[in-house]
């Protein structure tokens, strides 16, 4: 029993970046492109014979009359682009040969400096290195007796315009969100801080998938041993693919079975490069519109980008507001039960009498009738999520009228029950960031209430405090900058003062936290 225990103790800890993961596999062994332009012709009838979509176009090279193979991939380059800045080209002009010089010797450098129009392009000398540019959208030259291939920057599949997220909207402030393609979220970061020190970094995470991964740090803002940490996290993750930002999250963060989030996301540009431009790191991961931002704390989560833009007088309220709703719907149907089963001393005699009376008859306690109710309407939720959205606002909204209004009129639970989830409900959607945590927290709560009262309550939230204290994001504590407190970083927490006193001589957040 003692060995169980260690062992699920030994479990609690591992976190994935200090697990023994073993470095990403690369292929040790670089083919050599072949000089037989048949040889290629044949390797890459097969490859397209086994993957599909491989597109060969033979042609001739107008200047010496040498067979060529144009390869790119259905649907990922653009057709037109190749066409009019490598097919027509090569196959109606002459290179310029000057006295003295032999031209055949290196064509594929003569290629691309007289006729190749394309702005990327370049020349490489791997079969396999050849096939990962192929497969990544962009289309290759191989020439007859040269043992080289041109690469040609041509990606051209369809990208999602610029719009509004729908996960981060507001009232006042840029509307423009990140989208799948990495460049285009690349363009959106540099058009609005225009200055060399905003630097990326672009590695490549999956072995399958070999997808694109940038971090952007300002260089300056940013701790370099900080730095030197994300690129250790990222490089030793050994996954077959990534598929969206969310799996970079899971491999990065310091305790992955932590209840609350220790890697920030988001769509919006403008939240990103407030964040960095407080020394964070921001991740891109092509492919998702989802941003990570790290180190995250936890005064973060009610916090939104819209308060920037607003007074600070109603930044304050609205993030008290956030405050209130935070505690409402983690507390509320633990403070009810606490209240109805053990603590009636705490109601107004008034309105005991009324909750008394609307018990009546009802065949649950009150714990078996918060779970519930509380399990009914994550159903509804869910139901409203994973259906068409117009179908989806429907089902929620008549779902909870009416199965509340019929559980109260079967005897089921009481309206007053019914109010209190739809206020803890309500209050949920206020910090969206924390929906999932939230759940838990809730129900953890409701439990301990259950048992013993306002006293089991307090024993839960301390147990929570102290577990968010010992939380860390990246070296930085969780909770900062209340534990420890420090008094000189609170004018953006929890009150947000004036800009002008925010940013005078402010500290990236490790210069804060340095010892």
């Amino acid at each position: 029993m003692f060995r169980k225990i260690m062992n699920f103790i030994k479990y609690m800890k591992y976190s994935p970046q200090n697990a023994p993961y073993p470095k990403p596999k690369v292929d040790k062994v670089m083919e050599k492109i072949p000089s037989d332009i048949n040889v290629i012709r044949r390797h890459i009838e097969k490859i397209g014979h086994e993957t599909g979509g491989v597109i060969i176009k033979p042609f001739v090279i107008h200047h010496n009359h040498t067979e060529a193979l144009m390869v790119y991939i259905d649907g990922m380059a653009d057709t037109a682009s190749v066409e009019f800045h490598v097919l027509r080209p090569l196959m109606s002009k002459k290179i310029k040969e000057s006295a003295g010089e032999k031209v055949d010797e290196d064509i594929s450098s003569n290629l691309l400096k007289e006729i190749i129009t394309a702005a990327n392009s370049f020349t490489i000398d791997s079969m396999n290195v050849a096939m990962e540019y192929l497969f990544e959208g962009n289309a290759l030259v191989f020439i007859e007796d040269t043992s080289q291939a041109i690469v040609i920057d041509a990606k051209g599949w369809a990208i999602r315009p610029v719009e509004e997220p729908q996960t981060d909207t507001v009232i006042r402030g840029p509307r423009e969100g990140f989208v799948e393609d990495l460049q285009t979220n690349i363009a959106l970061l540099r058009r609005k801080f225009k200055s060399p020190k905003l630097r990326f970094e672009s590695m490549f995470v999956g072995r399958y998938s070999r997808t694109e991964i940038n971090i952007c740090y300002i260089s300056g803002k940013a701790d370099e041993e900080m730095l030197k940490e994300m690129r250790r996290r990222i490089a030793r993750i050994d996954i077959d693919a990534v598929l969206d930002s969310a799996y970079i999250e899971q491999y990065i963060e310091d305790s992955p079975l932590s209840l609350f989030p220790l890697v920030g996301s988001t769509e919006k540009p403008d939240i990103v490069l407030g964040k960095i431009l407080e020394g964070r790191i921001a991740i891109l991961c092509d492919g998702s519109p989802f941003v990570l931002t790290a180190p995250q704390l936890f005064i973060e989560q009610i916090q939104s980008g819209a308060d920037y833009y607003r007074r600070n007088v109603f930044s304050f309220t609205i993030r008290a507001l956030r405050l209130l709703a935070l505690f409402i719907t983690t507390t509320l149907p633990a403070v009810y039960v606490a209240a109805q089963s053990f603590h009636h001393e705490f109601i107004p005699f008034e309105l005991f009498i009324s909750m008394a009376a609307s018990r009546e008859g009802l065949p649950f306690s009150s714990f078996i009738e918060a779970l519930l109710m509380i399990i009914i309407f994550e159903l509804i939720k869910e139901a409203g999520i994973r259906m068409p959205k117009p179908i989806g606002q429907a089902v929620s909204i008549v779902g909870a009228v009416v199965l509340g209004q019929a559980a109260v009129e079967a005897n089921i639970t009481s309206p007053l029950m019914v109010i209190v989830v739809a206020l803890t409900a309500i209050s949920g959607f206020i910090v969206p960031s924390l929906d999932e945590t939230n759940t838990f927290i809730r129900l953890f709560l409701l439990v301990t209430a259950n048992f013993l009262g306002f006293y089991g309550l307090a024993f839960a939230v301390m147990i929570l405090v102290i577990y968010m204290c010992n939380l860390k994001s990246f070296g930085i504590n969780y909770l900062s900058p209340l534990a420890p407190i420090s008094l000189s970083h609170l004018t953006d927490t929890y009150a947000r003062l004036p800009l002008w006193v925010i940013f005078k001589d402010k500290k990236s957040l490790f210069q804060q936290h340095k010892k």
